[in-house]
């Protein structure tokens, strides 16, 4: 195989590979490609081009939005997110009084008014919001609700009474359901944390 010679510091000679003067055989492997088959390059073409785009777009929106469930909402082509969409209150004490915070994310270029909520009483509790309404949320961002949770019927409840209900935010975009879920425990906070130090 020919060779050429290159010059280091030092006065010293390195013999390297000449690709101009190479034999035919060598040439043939270094120009063959990876994928032989057009039929097979066209496939991971086909694959490959669809996934960058879905990484480059989910980067985006990820970056955008600030959750995975918000991104994944933009994917979907959903204009408005409540996170979250169900609330989990576990064991609620009687009586009780909660503050909850809802996100909406405006997932559109255009914005988004929120009009109403539908404030509710039942023996499993009061929902209402705090908020001043209508409240304006700005194309592709955030903005949060207060919500207060009461739970104060006129007689005491029996213990472990689980309860799931619904309410609804009303939007220039639509009507969008929230979920409240919880278990009446039938005791007063401080039973519940005497009955805790016992156990």
């Amino acid at each position: 195989m020919n060779t050429t010679s290159e010059t280091m510091s030092g006065g010293h000679a390195r013999i390297v590979p000449s690709n101009a003067t190479a034999s035919p055989e060598v040439l043939a492997v270094r120009q063959t490609p990876i994928i032989r088959s057009p039929a097979l390059a066209a496939l991971v073409a086909a694959i490959l081009v669809p996934l960058v785009g879905f990484v480059a777009v989910w980067s985006w929106a990820l970056g955008t939005f600030g959750s995975a469930s918000a991104a994944a909402g933009y994917l979907r082509g959903d204009s408005l997110l409540i996170e979250p969409p169900v609330f989990e209150l576990g064991k609620v004490p009687f009586p009780d009084k909660r503050l909850l915070k809802i996100e909406l994310v405006n997932l559109t270029r255009l914005p988004i008014s929120v009009h109403g909520f539908a404030s509710l009483c039942s023996p499993k509790g009061c929902i209402q919001a705090l908020d001043k309404l209508p409240l304006e949320i700005a194309p592709r961002t955030r903005r949060s609700m207060t919500i207060e949770y009461t739970v104060d019927p006129p007689r005491q409840p029996e213990t472990d009474q689980p309860f799931l209900f619904s309410t609804e935010i009303y939007t220039s975009m639509g009507t969008y359901p929230v979920d409240f879920r919880g278990v009446l425990d039938g005791r007063s906070p401080s039973a519940i944390r005497a009955a805790a130090r016992e156990e």
